[in-house]
């Protein structure tokens, strides 16, 4: 068994260098353990189910494939994307934006400040994003790659090292503390990320070790989207559903064909003579292969020899199944998101308060959550980085610093009762204020301080009308605070419209 084992690693060492696409296949067939998006093809049997670690599941050569099968779907389907730039908008929202709290006012508002100046410029070591552009790069490749590295740069910058860069060199394929480019130490904790540049498709599997830049864990931040502690690397999150987004667009586009072909109307004609009407050209296919195509176009009229008919084959057009097929097909897209239909389609028209709330108060936990491992995994410890920049050089004092940050505020079906249902919850002690605030996306201190300036500035200007004018004002009947509170306005239209006859 060892002399087997050596040799068909030594024959699977050189498929992957010179045919790793007779690698993907013989492993598929020696073993159904991975993802069957990375084998290359759309039809086949089944994975099945089978023994071993997260990583076992986790061949190189497939992940490869599967990770560019996601890109390309990123790049060309635009539901996916939309699914994508709508998951990132509920996460992030305009920007992840840090409370300081260390005791000391001064020093928070400080803090605070150097934060926002940094974050807001240029952290990229390159210079082209702010923060918020690498909020959603950071994000989005943990979502389509599966991972993502980010690297502390000496000079306080930054540097993203995207997924595919992380590679075995050949010369470690053999040692198996080395997993797809990255070194464990005897509990699985990363410990050495093997980085190699972006080279061409033909260049890619040259991974001499002398070309590698080798990078601490303890100066990089590892962000991996992980369904198995024994898994190392990530797997992107669309691995499970690529086909259903293959399936929407092929059939959305079939439905337009369909729809083409229906308006447009060719008359034929039977005639002695042979048929010349007929237009005839040259057309090639992807892989450069010619072939004759005769192309009739709307308002044709077509003749044809006596005895011959013309006959149109294809399928059914879907008509009245379109939209319900999109709709059921759209809410099987949304599910490995933790994505309603509301979300994923832009649309509210199916729906009644309770439903559509019900809907994304589910999604709203799953977004808090995402918005957690942002802040928590990411943002804390490039913020960490920062502060130990910050007083290094004396901007800052050493303190105990901690960090928060408010997720954006979920999306309001019906404003007025949900303004209603927190006046409740607060009368009955079921809430704060706070709690409040944080449900509308904003931090309750800061509220505070904003009130207090509006407050002292509003009492100023009422002093400033009285002397002037003589008239009694007072600080409320400039904020509008004297206005009487009135709970009609939280009354549906259609009670108002039929009030009741008791």
């Amino acid at each position: 068994m060892g002399i087997k084992n050596t040799l068909t690693s030594l024959v699977d060492g050189y498929r992957e260098i010179f045919h790793p696409e007779s690698l993907v296949k013989v492993k598929a067939a020696r073993s159904a353990l991975s993802y069957k998006h990375g084998k290359n093809r759309r039809l086949g049997p089944q994975s099945q189910a089978g023994k071993g670690s997260g990583d076992a599941h986790m061949a190189s050569t497939e992940m490869t494939i599967l990770r560019e099968q996601v890109r390309q779907l990123d790049r060309d389907n635009y539901i996916a994307k939309s699914v994508m730039d709508r998951m990132l908008d509920c996460i992030l929202g305009v920007g992840i934006k840090l409370q300081v709290s260390t005791g000391n006012k001064r020093v928070d508002a400080l803090t605070e400040k150097l934060w926002e100046e940094y974050w807001g410029g240029s952290p990229e070591i390159r210079g082209l994003c702010n923060g918020q552009a690498l909020e959603r790069i950071i994000l989005r490749s943990r979502k389509i790659d599966g991972d993502i590295l980010i690297v502390r740069i000496s000079n306080g910058s930054i540097q993203l090292i995207e997924s595919d860069q992380i590679r075995t060199p050949s010369s470690l394929r053999s040692d198996r503390n080395v997993i797809n480019g990255v070194r464990v130490d005897a509990f699985g904790r990363p410990v050495e990320f093997y980085v190699f540049p972006h080279e061409d498709a033909a260049m890619q599997h040259n991974q001499d070790i002398n070309k590698a830049a080798v990078i601490r864990a303890e100066d990089c931040i590892f962000v991996a989207e992980r369904s198995r502690i024994s898994m190392t690397r990530g797997v992107s999150a669309f691995a499970s559903c690529i086909d259903l987004f293959d399936d929407i667009d092929g059939f959305i586009e079939a439905s337009v064909i369909q729809q083409k072909v229906s308006a447009s109307h060719v008359m034929v004609i039977e005639q002695k003579g042979g048929p010349d009407i007929l237009d005839t050209e040259t057309a090639y296919d992807s892989k450069g292969r010619s072939m004759q195509v005769e192309e009739t176009r709307p308002g044709s009229t077509l003749y044809l020899d006596v005895g011959e008919s013309a006959k149109v084959l294809g399928a059914q057009q879907s008509g009245q199944q379109f939209g319900p097929f999109v709709t059921q097909m759209l809410r099987f897209v949304g599910l490995p998101f933790g994505m309603p239909l509301e979300i994923t389609s832009m649309d509210f028209s199916k729906t009644n308060f309770s439903s559509a709330r019900a809907s994304l108060q589910l999604a709203d936990k799953n977004f808090k959550r995402e918005h957690n491992v942002m802040v928590r995994e990411v943002l804390e410890k490039i913020f960490f980085w920062f502060l130990e920049d910050q007083i290094r050089i004396g901007n800052l004092p050493e303190r105990k610093y901690k960090i928060n940050a408010v997720p954006p505020k979920m999306i309001s079906v019906d404003p007025l009762k949900e303004i209603k249902a927190e006046i409740e919850k607060i009368g009955a002690g079921l809430s704060t204020l706070r709690d409040s605030a944080h449900a509308d996306g904003k931090e309750w201190d800061e509220i505070m301080d904003q009130r207090q300036t509006e407050i002292m500035l509003a009492s100023k200007i009422a002093s400033n009308i009285v002397n002037s004018t003589g008239e009694d004002y007072s600080s409320r009947d400039i904020l509008g605070t004297n206005v009487k509170f009135k709970p009609e306005i939280f009354q549906d239209e259609q009670q108002v419209a039929n009030p009741s006859t008791e």
